[in-house]
């Protein structure tokens, strides 16, 4: 949050409720400057709160509207945890390997994690992709202004991360089809 003095501020804890809205009013109306003024170099310890917070109550939404019970509520939450980590670590490879970042792998993670907001309500049916598509534009915004990469370079990396996760899902669906349906009548338990 923005003290007085315009110090550069993110996601507070100790003002949990009123830094969580501020945050996401923020990268809903004003996602440039906030990335822009995001901390390079500060800890990990606030994005990866917010990450937490907005998994945890995705995986809420998701597990009341499936009714589902509290061990897919808590696999839901850790999915989205470790997916968005292991995307932000994948997302820092990419930004290594394709151009010389300004910033270090913290600052990818915390693009990742305050991206993460979108996912309050891509879970949705049908109107998902569009949470989706704005998160990705999120992390689009974030490489130019975290890693002050152009937006050639940031859509370039972008599309590869792309191409590599969906390359990935892709292998495991026809490496373990009936793994990967398991999983998903984990999500809908009225399938047969």
């Amino acid at each position: 949050m923005n003290d007085v003095g315009g110090e550069s501020r993110e996601f507070e804890p100790s003002r949990f409720f009123e830094s969580f809205f501020w945050v996401a009013r923020e990268l809903l109306l004003r996602p440039k400057p906030f990335f822009r003024q995001l901390p390079l170099n500060a800890p990990l310890r606030s994005p990866l709160l917010f990450l937490a917070t907005t998994s945890f109550l995705t995986a809420l939404f998701m597990a009341n509207y499936r009714g589902v019970g509290f061990s897919v509520f808590v696999l839901l939450m850790g999915a989205n945890i470790i997916s968005a980590l292991f995307s932000g670590l994948l997302l820092h490879a990419m930004v290594k390997r394709l151009t010389n970042p300004r910033a270090g792998i913290g600052t990818t993670l915390r693009i990742v994690c305050y991206a993460s907001i979108v996912d309050l309500a891509a879970w949705i049916p049908v109107v998902g992709v569009v949470p989706y598509c704005y998160g990705l534009y999120l992390m689009f915004l974030g490489l130019q202004e975290t890693h002050h990469l152009p937006p050639r370079q940031a859509a370039l990396t972008l599309t590869a991360i792309i191409v590599v996760i969906t390359t990935l899902v892709m292998s495991l669906v026809l490496i373990a089809p009936q793994s990967m349906q398991e999983g998903l009548k984990l999500l809908d338990p009225q399938q047969p």
